[in-house]
């Protein structure tokens, strides 16, 4: 393992760093946990987790199927994927420059086709009238020699992120129009460079802007008392440059509209196992390793080593690894209980109902009790004046304090 410089997710690339990898279950529980070089890529270690993964568990997840972000997605972890002897299932967002942007080109097919099928909202809030509205078309291609489904799932509310960004891309040329050419320019020539580099800069932009300059001539007198033999008026020329028009490029417009609403996801999984949405589903489920990263990055947790050995830095990742275990264990387990419960519990802040607990909830609760045993006797003694609320938290973890 090598403390190191790389990419930082926390924009600090001037502190050296280490990495750390995880493969979890459905339920964020982790499975596998490795300690990585502070350069390490996901490309290159994706594969090589995975395949370290079905060596350990043999046929335990034979059947599992791998979820991953984009950087599992290339042309040579797919020689992994579709190994003929040992391949993979897998579900992973495709790469906008994948495979000749075989995505934007299968976008482009199912907006051309318009058969789109309404799924309504995905995972979360599903009962929310808030919740994102998707609807879905399912493609069969031929990636790499490989056979695939590519996914594409369209927001219902995607006219209103475009209307927002729009807005603030309009704002902000006009605020840069200001700026650059708030003062005349000496000559046309000046005042012309100026534009084009204005029009590249802006270039990718959603906008057509066209200005036009406008030359000013000015009199200036001489310096000083005028004489009896009065010097003629000097004249010179100024040459602003204005805005001309400043339209929406709809072929921009319409282009950004669609990559605003749309998701493409590609996988191996047969239709017959997986359904669309079931698939999107899937995906968007692996936010529960993020929460992990999160867990981990937190400053009650870790947040500057204080180690010089590799060595040593490796135990204590181990570890942490084994604190965030126990924490996802006590979120699933409470969580679990929680449903089993016949009434809600108000047990949480200010007896409100307590839902959907994590971990850091639950050891923030458990902290307004304290167990002391005096002469031999257990007390209990309480923040907030609810013993109950002890047996009922313990109880949500499957505990008692009878089990110590």
């Amino acid at each position: 393992m090598k403390v190191t410089y790389g990419y930082s997710k926390d924009k600090r690339p001037d502190k050296k760093q280490i990495m750390s990898g995880m493969i979890t279950n459905e339920l964020g529980l982790p499975l596998y946990t490795e300690t990585l070089d502070g350069n390490t890529a996901d490309t290159v270690w994706l594969p090589d987790a995975m395949r370290h993964f079905r060596d350990l568990f043999g046929e335990m997840y034979s059947d599992s199927i791998f979820i991953a972000d984009s950087k599992l997605v290339n042309k040579k972890n797919f020689g992994v994927l579709f190994d003929k002897t040992n391949p993979f299932s897998f579900i992973s967002r495709c790469p906008e420059k994948f495979c000749s942007r075989i995505a934007e080109k299968t976008v482009s097919e199912a907006y051309s086709l318009n058969e789109w099928e309404y799924v309504g909202p995905c995972c979360k809030d599903e009962e929310s009238k808030r919740a994102t509205k998707y609807e879905v078309q399912g493609f069969d291609k031929i990636v790499h020699g490989n056979e695939c489904r590519l996914v594409v799932f369209r927001k219902l509310d995607g006219d209103e992120r475009l209307a927002n960004e729009s807005k603030k891309e309009r704002e902000k040329i006009e605020e840069g129009i200001k700026k650059e050419f708030k003062k005349p320019f000496a000559c046309e020539a000046d005042a012309r460079k100026a534009m084009d580099e204005f029009a590249k800069k802006y270039k990718p932009s959603l906008f057509n802007v066209t200005f036009e300059i406008q030359e000013e001539t000015i009199e200036k007198r001489p310096k000083g008392r005028p004489s009896k033999s009065q010097q003629k008026l000097k004249i010179t020329s100024e040459f602003y440059v204005k805005l001309k028009s400043l339209e929406q490029n709809k072929e921009k417009m319409e282009k950004r509209h669609q990559s605003l609403e749309t998701v493409v996801l590609i996988t191996n999984v047969p239709f017959d196992t997986k359904n669309n949405k079931e698939i999107f589903q899937l995906y968007k489920n692996q936010q529960v390793v993020e929460t992990n990263f999160e867990e981990l990055k937190k400053p009650s947790m870790f947040y500057r080593i204080f180690l010089e050995k590799p060595e040593r830095i490796e135990a204590l990742l181990m570890l942490l690894h084994v604190s965030l275990l126990v924490r996802v264990l006590m979120r699933i387990t409470a969580r679990e209980n929680l449903k089993k419960e016949n009434e809600p519990l108000r047990i949480d802040f200010g007896r409100s109902i307590l839902k959907n607990p994590t971990a850091e909830k639950m050891l923030r609760l458990l902290s307004f009790h304290y167990i002391m045993t005096i002469d031999g006797k257990r007390v209990i003694i309480t923040k907030n004046g609810k013993v109950d609320h002890l047996n009922k938290l313990l109880k949500l973890l499957g505990l008692n304090l009878e089990s110590g």
